[in-house]
Formats: structure tokens, sequence, C-alpha cells
């Protein structure tokens, strides 16, 4: 009888062992991936791994209209455990010649975990994914996940180099024809902004925390809002003020007349369980 349960204890023993080996591993690989491991080509199936098995979740941050306090809408953060930033893992993948891949797979599974919700979403896209040639079929496969496309606004993020103007008119035409929402965000400031945003005419348009920091103690930041809110208001446009910390801060750009805020002050990223 003993001998027995030193068997059945060995083999249970063995069992937890193999186990926790399984689980660290997973663990590791996906370590690897923040880390930064798969810049070499032997590590190239990390970045499969975590496309194909969405080692990636999301998070919500609250869009606020200044104007009565009410949230408009919630801007879609992709995150990853283990990662510094979302950043480092598009730009690996771009690297890796993925980047389409991971951007229409997180907007699928963002639209696809808030579906039925009767929200409004800003979901962020890069210039590349809206002019890949498989984008328009990828819009088509959206239907079966997206049920109120008049509450999705695609948030073109960050101008890449060497970006055709022309093709991502056409491609946020092709959006526009289709009912949805336009943001632009992380295209530079001053006159590549305006320029920009002439020529796109988008529905809304964020100005970064570069704006917002001290902006209640810089007439030159103070100047530089109120020319494009000027933009803004003459397109019909809605002016987005991003990184809002300080009441200060919140206060004057009320007074400025921006539309809407986002930042910790009002609003920290959250999950999905949080809004409902």
């Amino acid at each position: 009888m003993i001998y027995y349960k030193y068997c059945l204890l060995s083999q249970t023993k063995n069992t937890e062992t193999k186990i926790h080996g399984i689980c660290s591993e997973a663990q590791n690989r996906r370590r690897q991936v923040g880390r930064g491991l798969i810049m070499s080509g032997r590590n190239e199936w990390l970045m499969e791994d975590m496309i194909h098995k969405r080692w990636f979740h999301h998070v919500f941050q609250p869009i606020y209209a200044l104007e009565n306090w009410h949230v408009f809408g919630y801007e879609v953060l992709l995150r990853r455990e283990c990662t510094p930033s979302p950043e480092l893992l598009f730009r690996v993948a771009l690297q890796k010649n993925r980047l389409y891949d991971l951007d229409s797979c997180s907007i699928y599974h963002a639209l696809a975990s808030t579906n039925f919700r009767n929200i409004r979403l800003f979901v962020n896209v890069f210039p590349y994914t809206l002019v890949h040639h498989s984008f328009p079929d990828f819009l088509e496969k959206l239907k079966s996940v997206c049920f109120s496309i008049q509450n999705i606004v695609f948030e073109i993020n960050g101008a890449e180099k060497g970006l055709d103007i022309g093709l991502l008119r056409n491609a946020v035409q092709l959006l526009k024809d289709k009912g949805y929402g336009i943001s632009l965000d992380h295209f530079g400031n001053g006159k590549t902004l305006m320029k920009l945003v002439s020529e796109i005419v988008p529905d809304f348009v964020k100005l970064d925390r570069s704006y917002t920091v001290g902006l209640s103690t810089s007439d030159q930041k103070q100047n530089e809002v109120r020319m494009v809110l000027d933009l803004c208001e003459r397109k019909n446009m809605k002016l987005i003020l991003k990184g809002i910390e300080e009441a200060t801060d919140l206060a004057i750009a009320k007074a400025l007349g921006v539309h809407m805020g986002q930042g910790n002050l009002l609003g920290k990223p959250m999950p999905l369980g949080g809004i409902f």
C-alpha cells in the first residue's frame, strides 16, 4: 500500500511538473515578444503565434464632449502583457511585413468583442492597412461583427514615410461611402497637419498631448489650438484634445471652444466590463 501511494504521488508530481513546464514555456514565449526578441529570424514564429492566438486584448478610454460632459465615445487601445508599449509590437510587425495582419486582427477582434453594444468606438488603423489591397475585402468581413457602422470611427494613426496621399484619400473615401467615421491622429502639427486635414476632411481631428501639456500657460499653444479649431469649424469637423491630465488645461480647452477631450483626468483606459 505504501509503495502504491508512493508511485501515485510520484506520477502526480511528474504531471504537475510537466504542466508547470508547459505554462512556463508559454509565458516565456510571450515575454520574448515583449522584450523584442522576435527581431531575430529564428523567433519570427512568435509574431505568428501572437496574431493567430491573439496574445493581446483591448481597453477602452472615454472621450468626453466638453459642452455637456457626456461620454461621446471610446478609443479602443491594444494592450499586451509583458510588452512595454503597443508601439513596439507594431514596429516589429512592420519590420516583419506583418503590420496589416496584426492591425486587421486587432480591429476585427476589438469590434467582435463589442458587437450589439450601442457605443461609439474610435478604432485605430494604420495608413498602410487602409491602402493594403486586401482592405476592401476585410471591410466585407467586418459586416459579420459590426452591426452599427455609424458608431464606428476609424482613427488613422500616424503619417508613415513615403505615404501616398492620393491612395490614402481614396481609401478614406471608401470608408466614408460605407458610412464609417474618420479621425486623424498623430499626423504632426503646423502646416503638415493643416494640409492633410484639408485634403482628407475627416470627421474628427485629434491633437496629442504636445498641445495639451502646459496649454493653460502657453499663448503659443493656445493660438495653435485656435487655428486648428477654426479650420475644423469651417470644414464641419470636431476637434478632440488628447492627453488631458491637469484641470487647468482642461478648463482652457473648454474656454477655447474645443469640442471634446480625452485623457487620464477624464477617464483612464478600462476593460470593456468597466463601461457597463
